[in-house]
């Protein structure tokens, strides 16, 4: 069977889901650069994004999941395989826990509304970060000295045999704007959060606060831009710090 003439077919035969071909990626890459995917999927819940993962393994064609498309260069060649596009989204307080979780595929935005309906303090620095929690993990997003890696209590990953894997924070290996996923490439799935009560209007300021720092260093979202140029400077022992 040719797998590449007849993946469509495939994954609708596997996974009961259908996909798109020769989608360009310009359209999902914040540079809006980038040539068509032979196939494109956008999975709107975890249970088909493990789905077509693993529908990916079995053919042995390759997959690259993506987010918002921030801190992406996509090929003007395009890719050769499935691009799949998270959009698994899901967040919620977990009581008596001081946890949040949230799937991978969530905006930051959303996590941040969540933190301000709920009274939630810890995560305040995402106001105004694009892209979505997965990217987060996977780049240890953050801003103004804190990053998302440090709220961080565990995140699930999908194992080889289409599992869910639990890793723990010191697992994962978070620096900054680095985490180990970078080098594994495991497909995160959903993560918990750490917070802590305090006042809606307390919370409030702090993002007004953030925010208004931002707008004075960032262009408007919806720029083609991923932020900073600079090179950081690299450490005796690799690692990076902030220039």
């Amino acid at each position: 069977m040719d797998i590449k003439q007849d993946f469509k077919e495939i994954f609708w035969e596997e996974a009961g889901l259908k996909i798109s071909s020769q989608v360009p990626l310009a359209r999902y890459s914040n540079f809006k650069i980038g040539g068509p995917a032979d196939y494109f999927y956008e999975a709107k819940e975890l249970v088909n994004l493990i789905k077509g993962a693993e529908v990916c393994r079995k053919y042995r064609l390759p997959f690259y999941v993506i987010g918002g498309g921030y801190n992406l260069l996509f090929d003007d060649e395009g890719y050769k395989g499935l691009i799949i596009r998270n959009l698994a989204s899901m967040v919620k307080f977990i009581p008596g826990t001081g946890r949040v979780e949230v799937h991978s595929g969530t905006e930051l935005g959303a996590v941040v509304d969540l933190s301000i309906s709920e009274g939630l303090s810890g995560l305040e620095f995402l106001a105004g970060i694009p892209g979505t929690v997965g990217g987060a993990i996977y780049g240890n997003a953050g801003a103004f000295g804190q990053a998302i890696g440090d709220q961080v209590e565990q995140v699930s990953v999908l194992g080889e045999n289409g599992e869910e894997i639990i890793l723990k924070t010191g697992e994962i290996q978070f620096a900054y704007r680095h985490s180990s996923l970078k080098k594994d490439h495991k497909v995160i799935l959903r993560v918990w959060l750490r917070v802590e009560p305090d006042s809606k209007a307390t919370i409030e300021n702090k993002i007004k606060d953030y925010l208004a720092k931002r707008a004075s260093k960032h262009p408007p979202q919806g720029t083609a831009c991923a932020g900073s140029y600079f090179k950081n400077p690299v450490l005796p022992d690799g690692r990076k710090i902030a220039a």
